[in-house]
């Protein structure tokens, strides 16, 4: 506090504000300090000076008990975008019967790489998350016909 300012009034309101005004600046300087070293430990990585999984515990670090909600989450968004990417690929290639069905059966044998090539770029986590959304549809469709 600076000299010769006179606080009027509850001296312990007074006192109470400028204690709870200090306790939110650590808390926002701890979590900007836990920030940052998760973006330092990404960047890191990305650039290949850190191994893979390296980032791992500064960004559990910052995101907290949140943390497997927001991974869920982000995984969730990411198995959907990849969904659109795979129902937007089986209608581009139209059978001669206009059965759907066997073409979950050739996506479900494609490599990685063609995958890749019909779908747009695709995460190994996305392309995991399709081949289970193929395989599911494929024992669905063979449980219907039994």
């Amino acid at each position: 506090m600076e000299a010769g300012i006179t606080f009027t009034g509850d001296s312990k309101k007074s006192h109470y504000a400028c204690n709870a005004s200090a306790t939110r600046s650590a808390k926002h300087g701890s979590h900007l300090q836990k920030c940052a070293k998760a973006l330092h430990d990404i960047e890191w990585v990305d650039s290949c000076d850190s191994s893979p999984g390296d980032e791992v515990k500064a960004i559990k670090a910052v995101l907290g008990t949140d943390c497997p909600a927001l991974v869920l989450s982000e995984s969730r968004k990411q198995a959907e975008a990849a969904l659109e990417q795979l129902k937007a690929a089986l209608a581009d290639c139209p059978n001669a019967d206009g059965s759907h069905w066997n073409r979950v059966e050739a996506f479900c044998e494609m490599s990685d790489s063609d995958l890749r090539l019909r779908c747009g770029e695709l995460t190994a986590q996305e392309i995991r998350t399709v081949r289970a959304v193929l395989n599911a549809i494929l024992a669905n469709t063979k449980m219907r016909d039994a």
